[in-house]
C-alpha cells in the first residue's frame, strides 16, 4: 500500500476528511486525533519526514 500512496493521495485524504467528521460526530476525543495526524503531514500533504513504513535508521538486531 505504501508504494500506492502517490497515486491514491487525493483519495486517501478525503477519506480522511470523512473518518474525521464521523468521528467527531461520535466522539470529539477521536476527531482530535484524527486532525492532529492529518496535521502531522508536511506540505503539500506530503506525510511528515520520518513517517512511513520504515525506519530512519536500522535498529541493532540485539536491541
Amino acid at each position: 500500500l505504501w508504494d500506492e500512496y502517490p497515486r491514491r493521495r487525493d483519495d486517501l485524504r478525503d477519506r480522511m476528511g470523512e473518518l474525521s467528521a464521523a468521528a467527531r460526530e461520535s466522539c470529539e476525543r477521536c476527531g482530535a486525533l484524527l486532525d492532529g495526524i492529518a496535521a502531522a503531514r508536511g506540505p503539500g500533504g506530503v506525510p511528515a519526514a520520518g513517517a512511513g513504513p520504515y525506519r530512519a535508521e536500522p535498529r541493532p538486531l540485539n536491541a
